[in-house]
């Protein structure tokens, strides 16, 4: 496992699942959700900088990191559940939740199905509940649309995820100075491990299958976040443009949207400076 100074580590019985939980400072509980290839040490530019200020947890999301891998349970309300069980087990009631990728749906997702618990909102280069069928997200669609189903593949994804896309995007990531020899190996190397490959072939394959339909045809349409929300967008990520963004004041009553220029997708990684400034200002107002 990566070490990162002042960082504590625990597993946690939750939800069924024995829950890997990254930990550091104290004060009021901030949530960091990582998304796909990482796990807790995504984070970790920027975790130095939050605990001074908050008691940052960082769980593996399941099938990641040093979390169990189940066959099942990759659908996002699922996962959604394996984060109110930790917090549960952590005996924390309500939290600052920050997520990114993957994990900044399931953010959206705890902020619209348990308002009660998330105190604010902060989502990092993610999509949202809310996609609207327009030509200015059609660029986006199209790039995902070029890999997802691919991943979801019963033949296919196991092989592309340890062998082409892991490999390319540590590649780029490296080749970028976003992520280091040491980080990069440290988001690989955990798909040495099968099940951890076949649970990124199952997390694809749930939203293809049961999740991309039914919020494209407006399962959330009704559902508006209460908490005060922070998007963060670095504007030359690949595949999520910052046009996906549009008309999203629409669904959430405080929203603030801010948009770093020649950021890319990693942007906890990439300009963790900004990011931390950002999440300090918003989260402890």
């Amino acid at each position: 496992m990566p070490k990162l100074s002042g960082v504590c580590h625990r597993f946690i019985d939750a939800n069924g699942l024995r829950v890997h939980v990254a930990e550091a400072g104290r004060g009021e509980p901030l949530v960091l959700l990582h998304g796909w290839p990482q796990h807790w040490y995504s984070f970790h530019r920027i975790i130095p900088q939050l605990a001074r200020r908050f008691h940052v947890i960082v769980p593996d999301m399941r099938g990641f990191g040093w979390t169990d891998a189940p066959s099942g349970g990759y659908r996002k309300r699922e996962l959604a559940a394996d984060t109110i069980a930790v917090l549960d087990a952590l005996g924390i009631d309500d939290a600052v939740v920050a997520g990114h990728d993957w994990g900044g749906m399931i953010a959206w997702l705890l902020a619209v199905e348990h308002p009660e618990r998330v105190r604010r909102l902060i989502a990092m280069n993610t999509g949202h509940l809310w996609p609207k069928a327009k030509p200015e997200v059609a660029s986006s669609v199209l790039r995902l649309a070029t890999y997802q189903p691919l991943i979801a593949a019963p033949l296919t994804g196991r092989l592309l995820v340890r062998r082409a896309m892991l490999p390319l995007v540590a590649k780029q990531m490296r080749a970028a100075g976003t992520w280091s020899d040491a980080a990069a190996a440290s988001y690989t190397d955990q798909f040495d491990d099968t099940d951890r490959v076949r649970a990124s072939v199952a997390l694809y394959r749930a939203f293809l299958l049961h999740e991309a339909g039914p919020w494209l045809a407006g399962r959330y349409a009704d559902r508006r976040v209460t908490a005060p929300t922070l998007v963060i967008h670095g504007d030359a990520d690949e595949v999520l443009r910052p046009s996906i963004l549009r008309e999203l004041e629409h669904h959430v009553d405080d929203l603030r949207v801010e948009i770093i220029p020649g950021a890319n997708h990693f942007v906890a990684e990439d300009v963790p400076d900004e990011v931390s400034r950002l999440l300090l200002e918003f989260a402890a107002t």
